[in-house]
């Protein structure tokens, strides 16, 4: 992206990407929850989409195109989203959800640029202002700006709703592709069909979180 000193730094495409990919497989989302929040998109519009994938996603809802439109008409926010154009626009122009994750890094990445020109700005002012305040205590205030923007640690406590949807999505498509297992294959038909396949811990179903 080529500088300028007035546009913060953003990516309009992999914040699309982003949200486009989560509503093609709602299974990523537990892959971003926890690393990603709506203050994170530079658009305000995608900062509303990806706060409703949210609300439905807590809710164990699904997060369509419907389901994301009937969400902003409800409180009175369609036109912020071309009458729900634009979210079907994005279901149906992005082409897959495999790189969602990485997508969202680099959404993280320009939020991170974005906070730290906001720290620099606020380093300008602070050194032309006399309020009275001597340097060191400028200097103080601005070094816990900057300490302050170091990304939060990934994982920690989840919401049991967020945790589970992924493990149960993948528990619905195993039993509806027949053959009745519901748990994992095991190379024994005759046990298979007894026990409908081993039990699958749900921190291992969900983007290979360790126990």
């Amino acid at each position: 992206m080529r500088f300028d000193p007035n546009l913060p730094p953003h990516s309009v495409e992999a914040e699309q990407a982003v949200l486009g990919g989560l509503m093609l497989s709602p299974e990523a989302w537990p892959l971003v929850s926890d690393t990603l929040s709506a203050e994170d998109f530079y658009r305000h519009d995608h900062r509303l989409i990806f706060e409703s994938i949210r609300t439905l996603a807590e809710k164990q809802r699904p997060f369509d195109a419907v389901t994301i439109g009937e969400w902003f008409e409800s409180r009175g926010k369609l036109e912020l989203v071309g009458d729900g154009a634009y979210i079907t626009e994005l279901a149906s122009t992005t082409p897959s959800a495999a790189n969602v994750a990485a997508y969202a890094e680099i959404v993280v990445q320009y939020a991170g640029r974005r906070r730290l020109a906001d720290v620099g700005r606020r380093a300008v002012e602070s050194a032309h202002e006399q309020d009275g305040r001597e340097f060191p205590e400028i200097l103080a205030e601005l070094t816990q700006d900057i300490a302050g923007l170091q990304p939060a640690q990934r994982g920690g406590l989840r919401l049991a709703g967020e945790t589970m949807y992924g493990w149960y999505k993948r528990w619905e498509d195993r039993y509806h592709s027949g053959g009745g297992l519901t748990g994992l294959e095991t190379p024994w038909a005759e046990f298979n069909r007894v026990t409908h396949g081993l039990v699958e811990k749900a921190t291992g179903a969900i983007g290979g979180d360790k126990p």
